[in-house]
């Protein structure tokens, strides 16, 4: 049954103060709930009826059609959202003119007050109301601006990079709300149109600056500022408020000292509007003035009114003509007294230097610690040495003095050989956050200064700026010379760390890659070998191995983290090229393992062990602190939450190595994860990563915040592409042949009954889980579909093979069997056990061969008798491997051909699939197939992944990650009937 709506729910009008826009949104409430509680997330079909409903007879927004349904989330994982009705600033109007006889809900208190203040605006504002400032802006009169801030009303404010919903009393958020809608109101306003013409014409006639012309056009434009001069301010404010121009104005003239010790001069002027002739009071009281009129009678009018404000001057006291003040004084005088006197509409005229606060800044040197002098120097917190110095305008203050002007609450300094006025507070918190870093003991992370390094003086790019909204500090950080050759030289410049035995066996940029793993460790960085599939990553951390065990002392072992199909390998290439040192393979039952390790942990120097089996035995591994660990396919660790990663962040080592050809497969987030195992505290928690980097969803700032990420991650993290060193790796061409089939009439039946399943059950008001479930349950089975029809229903026997069914088999079929009449060997990679028992079954009864099926169910030795058999000719030709399984450090060099089955989402794990053969010691050019269903989600994923590329770009090397938030209307288009 449809919900109504009934006198339970509340209409409530929410501020949008978003900086990108400004408006209200018109959403609803149980009447009876806090609504920051329960807020009623409003389905689009009971927000498009509570829209028809309000302004069913609105023609100026064609009955609601120009108003838009928005979502605001109210929280940062964007679980629970606001929708309502969005009414932009410059169309408040509107909301007066709803059809509120139509709408059978009532409203909420808040909002009665919110209405009925735009009401009495818009009834009784007038010139009396309003005035225009200097900048051009329009603003209440100050008893107006009073009763507006005690509106107590919901704002949407930007608590982090998305709008984020909560209630307070705001008084300055909701004064500003309203001053934005202002700017818009004018402009538009019948009556303030022509008051604004008639007020033109009226500053025409009593000053001919040009700047006026300019400062007018501001006032009609509500995206338009422009300051105007002090000298022509006051006459403009006397004509809006209808008085008659006066003949004369006062000035006051502040002079600086002579002397560092001596006193602030203040002189009082008057200045004759129409001859621009300004003399001082002194001058004119003594009759040596050449005025056309006498100023005498002005003079003593404005001095009883000043001297009823007790403001500084008196006609009868010549002593107020010039007077005279000490710092401090003056200091108080010039932030609190100027303004009152230029609210009277005096001109106040002081030195250039006074007229901007100045913010003190800190400057910060990053140097790392010599480790030859701090041996015990550990992971996560690599100390550092952080030099602060003190400064304004670009001048070094030496401390003693910066502190001895902040102790005696100077406002106004003396520097550069001119007054300045500047920030007290901000430089009484930079002393204080040099005083407890100094006395706090604990070391600076060189992680935090790093951070700040390469971001935080973003945030103050001139010595006149104030501190930004989160409160941040001005500090200017640099790195040491040191710190600047660690982490920003080109990596692999350094030399001669490495022997000979190395430097004949490596290429050049293995070499360069091996010298960066030791050069991270000599700093106790933890750091990711990235480099593409194929580039010999095993054998440069081999290398980095047999360097450390001839160079340092250690009484443990380093320890080689895999998945248990890359056991094997690791141990025949330890053999292979470092037969010097001892190396344990941890395996067998519980016992054995415990027995073997108590003997081998003191005596191996090299321990290489499954991750499953680490995981069951972390007790054992968590004993000890481990000359090194290193983690190959690091990106199997990217979920922070599972039992596997937890227990890896549990190792104690000396160094911390990853080893990942894609260290991020799917999410940013997984890059946070890596760095947080090998360097915890780079960036922090997952919780301020989000925030960070996450946590918006405009592309241009997304687009910024992962480029800071990279510059972050980088100096941690080596990466090069196989394309880099063609000419160098010799390999041969790889050629890729994309095949495009349809869907036979069985298929489509079964696709078409899927997707009408899917839009009858998704519903975008379920929870994100539900929603997320649902997906990818519906992607699952058109992917399955697309495969064979035969797989959505688990089918067997012969009925299976039929010609017709499914084109992608029939023509997979056939590229096999051109391998068998051509002698070529080929993997056919999928990820379905399905596909691997179909290619089994077909081979065994039409070839006649036993076609290996290379899978995750497989034991360790199972896999490596399978790989050495299928390399050496013994087995057929052809092998079928799961992608997740055999998908990373196998070499499979023997086979010349691939087919990708079944399409993977992630175009890097399909390219790291392909390296098992496109790799060092490949021979033969290599022939690539993949096979794509037309018109279905095989097809439109794809292109939606392209659509999306420049607002997704990698953390690593801004390539474009797969997506798999989708909005609504990208679903419908993913999901359409082909």
């Amino acid at each position: 049954m449809k919900h109504r709506y009934a006198t339970k729910d509340e209409l409530v009008i929410a501020i949008v103060t978003d900086k990108t826009e400004k408006g209200v949104l018109l959403l609803l409430q149980h009447a009876n709930d806090s609504f920051t509680k329960q807020p009623i997330l409003m389905s689009k079909e009971k927000a498009l009826t509570t829209k028809h409903q309000l302004f069913f007879s609105h023609y100026e927004s064609f009955f609601g059609v120009d108003l838009q349904i928005r979502s605001y989330p109210l929280n940062n994982d964007h679980s629970q959202s606001l929708r309502g009705i969005f009414i932009p600033v410059e169309k408040m109007d509107y909301l007066m003119q709803m059809d509120l006889d139509r709408f059978n809900g009532a409203f909420h208190p808040s909002s009665k007050a919110f209405m009925q203040t735009i009401e009495e605006l818009l009834d009784h504002l007038t010139e009396k109301e309003v005035t225009p400032t200097a900048q051009g802006y329009w603003t209440f009169s100050s008893q107006l601006s009073s009763e507006i801030r005690e509106l107590a009303i919901p704002v949407l404010s930007q608590k982090t990079d998305d709008p984020v919903v909560f209630i307070e009393k705001n008084k300055e958020k909701v004064l500003k709300w309203f001053e934005d809608w202002l700017q818009h109101y004018v402009p538009k306003s019948e009556t303030f149109s022509k008051l604004i013409q008639i007020y033109k014409k009226s500053l025409s006639m009593n000053t001919d600056d040009p700047h006026i012309d300019q400062w007018i056009q501001a006032l009609s434009n509500p995206n338009q500022s422009f300051l105007i001069s002090n000298h022509l301010y006051p006459i403009c404010t006397h004509l809006w408020n209808g008085k008659t121009p006066e003949p004369f104005q006062l000035q006051l003239v502040i002079y600086e000292p002579e002397s560092h010790k001596g006193a602030w001069r203040l002189e009082w002027y008057l200045k004759e509007w129409l001859t621009q002739t300004f003399v001082s009071i002194t001058n004119i009281v003594a009759g040596d003035h050449p005025f056309r009129s006498n100023p005498i009678p002005w003079l003593k009018r404005e001095s009883s009114i000043f001297e009823k404000e007790g403001l500084p001057f008196s006609y009868f006291d010549e002593e107020s003509y010039r007077f005279y003040m000490d710092h401090d004084t003056f200091a108080d005088y010039l932030l609190h007294g100027v303004k009152r006197l230029e609210e009277k509409g005096v001109s106040v005229l002081i030195p250039e230097s006074l007229k901007k606060k100045i913010v003190p800044r800190l400057k910060a040197r990053l140097s790392l610690y010599d480790p030859e002098e701090n041996i015990q120097i550990v992971r996560p917190w690599v100390k550092s040495h952080v030099s602060w110095q003190l400064k304004v305008q670009d001048l070094e203050i030496e401390e003693s003095l910066f502190r001895k002007m902040v102790q005696q609450q100077q406002r106004v300094i003396h520097i550069h050989d001119a007054w300045v006025v500047w920030d007290l507070d901000m430089a009484s918190k930079l002393l204080s956050h040099v005083d407890q870093s100094a006395e706090s003991g604990a070391p600076f992370t060189f992680f935090d200064g790093l951070r700040a390094a390469l971001h935080e003086t973003d945030s103050y790019p001139s010595g006149e700026n104030t501190a930004d909204e989160q409160g941040s500090l001005p500090i200017d950080w640099s790195l040491s010379t040191a710190a600047t050759d660690l982490l920003e030289a080109e990596k692999g410049q350094t030399k001669g760390l490495i022997s000979l035995k190395w430097i004949d066996l490596l290429r050049d940029y293995q070499q360069q890659g091996t010298e960066w793993l030791l050069k991270m460790r000599k700093v106790h960085l933890g750091c990711c070998l990235a480099d593409d599939m194929g580039l010999g990553k095993t054998i440069q951390t081999i290398a980095y191995i047999d360097e450390v065990h001839s160079h340092e002392q250690s009484s443990t072992p380093f320890l080689i983290l895999c998945p248990s199909s890359l056991v094997h390998n690791w141990t025949k290439e330890l053999k292979k090229f470092a037969e010097n040192l001892s190396v344990y393979h941890h395996s067998g039952s519980p016992i054995e393992r415990e027995q073997h390790f108590n003997e081998q942990k003191s005596t191996a120097d090299v321990i290489v062990c499954s991750y499953p089996v680490a995981t069951r035995d972390l007790d054992l591994f968590r004993s000890i602190h481990w000359c090194g660990c290193i983690y190959d396919e690091a990106q199997l660790l990217k979920n922070s939450r599972t039992k596997q990663r937890k227990a890896m962040k549990e190792l104690k080592a000396k160094h911390h190595v990853a080893l990942s050809g894609t260290p991020i497969e799917n999410h940013p987030i997984e890059m946070w994860s890596m760095m947080d195992l090998l360097n915890p505290g780079l960036l922090k928690d997952d919780v301020w990563f989000t925030e960070n980097f996450l946590s918006t969803t405009n592309s241009k700032d997304k687009e910024d915040k992962l480029s800071h990420l990279r510059s972050i991650v980088r100096p941690f993290l080596l990466r090069r592409t196989k394309e880099a060193f063609m000419e160098e790796l010799a390999l041969p061409e790889k050629t890729s042949v994309d095949h495009i089939v349809s869907l036979s009439t069985e298929q489509q039946v079964l696709y078409e009954a899927v997707v009408e399943e899917f839009n009858d059950s998704y519903d975008e008001d379920h929870p994100v889980p539900l929603q997320r479930a649902l997906l990818f349950k519906t992607m699952t089975k058109l992917k399955q579909i697309c495969n064979h029809p035969g797989q959505l229903f688990k089918e067997t026997g012969d009925f299976l093979f039929e010609q017709g069914r499914s084109e992608k088999w029939d023509l997979a079929r056939k590229i096999m069997e051109s391998w068998l009449t051509t002698n070529k060997r080929g993997l056919i990679f999928t990820q379905y056990r399905f596909v691997g028992s179909l290619i089994q079954a077909y081979g065994q009864r039409h070839w006649n061969i036993s076609i290996p099926f290379f899978h995750g169910g497989l034991s360790s030795k199972k896999r490596e008798e399978m790989i050495e058999q299928f390399q050496s000719h013994q087995t057929a030709p052809i092998m079928v491997i799961s992608l997740r399984a055999g998908g990373f450090g196998i070499n499979m060099t023997e086979a010349t051909e691939v087919i990708h089955y079944d399409r993977w989402w992630n175009p890097a794990v399909e390219a790291q699939a392909t390296d098992r053969i496109h790799r060092i010691g490949q021979t033969k050019p290599v022939q690539v197939h993949t096979i794509t269903t037309a018109g279905t989600i095989e097809d439109r994923i794809a292109h939606l992944l392209q659509q999306k590329k420049k607002l997704q770009k990698a953390v690593i090397d801004g390539r474009p990650l797969p997506i798999w938030t989708l909005s609504k209307a990208e679903l419908n288009e993913l999901f359409k009937k082909p």
